[in-house]
């Protein structure tokens, strides 16, 4: 599965931001561009806000306006508004996922940076099938052990996830933040944890990804209640990340908080300060590893007590 960052959500965004730079470079008010399109000023706002869709003879009605004549920007245009009507890859599983993590995916599929901090589990796009399965049996709201078929589904966008970034031509850079306490914290048995333990550990080895790994002794820091994920995207046109936010009260989506993101951004950098990232985290996990072969495991290493 390949993805060309034409995703619709990514390309509704990118559409609505060129809109209203091209309307400012006219030199034109919304009120100006409703009266000489003989449009309702409501239907302008919903098209700069991206939440209706726009037919090509209106596109090129309005770029005619803005004074856009070069074919290649055109095209361009138009290119966007099409693809704005075209399925997303996760389209297939619509009824098995919330809007908001619709939404990341999107933005996931065309990011050419991913941040993403995990305190208490894996991270999806490190997870073994089978770590997932067991996760998402456990965790999704309300339990769905009993429902095999919406479990499956769940664990085939997981692992499509993955493939559809390491299919990319133009693969995204990848930075992972975990706490240690995902080493610990028993998934599926330990001979699920082992084998999840063992894809990190050859994850850390790898000069492709970076992953930090926040040790106990590490003590405590900003946002570590939570997951969340920032996705940066490459269109300079869209340099906002998009914040994706995962706890006990549910999931958010933020885009255009450059305050809220810059805090997490923030936040993320400064576990670096803290963290063993890669090679350095081999002992880590390897610790981990050792831990599930001792009779009566404790879940927390010695040097943490």
């Amino acid at each position: 599965m390949a993805s060309d960052g034409r995703d619709p959500e990514v390309q509704r965004r990118r559409l609505r931001v060129k809109l209203r730079v091209a309307r400012d470079g006219a030199g034109l008010s919304q009120k100006d561009v409703a009266t000489e399109m003989d449009w309702s000023q409501s239907k302008l706002l919903r098209i700069e806000a991206g939440t209706v869709t726009i037919s090509t003879n209106d596109l090129k009605a309005l770029l005619r306006l803005y004074e856009i004549t070069d074919q290649a920007q055109i095209d361009e245009f138009v290119a966007m508004a099409r693809a704005v009507k075209a399925p997303a890859w996760w389209s297939p599983y619509r009824n098995q996922l919330s809007k908001e993590f619709a939404t990341m995916l999107s933005y996931e599929s065309a990011a050419s940076i991913i941040r993403n901090f995990q305190p208490l589990l894996m991270p999806g796009l490190l997870q073994t099938d089978e770590y997932a399965r067991a996760t998402l049996a456990e965790m999704t709201a309300p339990p769905v052990d009993s429902d095999a078929i919406l479990v499956d589904k769940l664990v085939e966008v997981r692992m499509a996830r993955q493939d559809l970034l390491g299919s990319r031509p133009d693969p995204p850079k990848l930075f992972f933040a975990i706490d240690e306490a995902v080493l610990y914290r028993m998934v599926g048995g330990p001979g699920v944890m082992r084998r999840q333990l063992e894809r990190l550990r050859s994850e850390l080895v790898e000069p492709a990804t970076t992953i930090w790994v926040v040790p106990f002794a590490g003590g405590l820091y900003q946002y570590m209640r939570g997951s969340y994920m920032l996705l940066e995207l490459p269109s300079p046109e869209v340099g906002d990340d998009i914040l994706y936010i995962e706890d006990a009260r549910g999931e958010w989506i933020i885009r255009d908080d450059l305050e809220e993101t810059a805090g997490y951004l923030e936040a993320f950098f400064q576990m670096e300060q803290i963290a063993h990232r890669n090679e350095d985290a081999v002992a880590l996990v390897d610790r981990a590893i050792a831990a599930l072969d001792r009779p009566g495991r404790d879940d927390t290493p010695e040097s943490s007590h």
